[in-house]
């Protein structure tokens, strides 16, 4: 059974003092958990927002303890092995086309950078920094 592992940034919050946001979603057959890290913290269990008790919210490092055991309990990866796998998806350290370890990031249009292969010019990842050009 493949698992799928992706991760999502953006803002949420009002317009005049937005806060920064991460989810990482994990999809293993058909359960998929959403891990929601901001503004809010909770865990999207296929479709369902699980939201941590009144008394773990009350401290900042209570709640991310909460997120971290939930998300452990649910995907059966802890949170630091979940990063090292976005990591490697993310930034790749070859090129998927031939292979080879001579890699360079180059800018593309504005706010874009490109992972590209020295060897065979395949684009192996990217980045785009939406602040850069709004």
């Amino acid at each position: 059974m493949r698992t799928h592992l992706s991760r999502d940034t953006g803002s949420e919050g009002p317009k005049h003092d937005p806060y920064s946001y991460t989810r990482i979603t994990f999809e293993r057959g058909s359960r998929i958990i959403t891990m929601h890290n901001g503004l809010g913290q909770f865990i999207i269990l296929n479709g369902v927002r699980i939201d941590p008790p009144d008394y773990v919210r009350m401290c900042k490092k209570c709640t991310n303890r909460w997120l971290e055991h939930m998300w452990q309990k649910y995907t059966d990866l802890t949170v630091a092995q979940t990063e090292r796998a976005l990591h490697k998806i993310e930034d790749p350290p070859r090129c998927t086309k031939c292979g080879s370890k001579s890699l360079h990031w180059v800018s593309g249009y504005p706010g874009e950078t490109l992972k590209v292969c020295y060897k065979c010019d395949a684009i192996v990842a990217s980045h785009l920094n939406m602040s850069a050009i709004e």
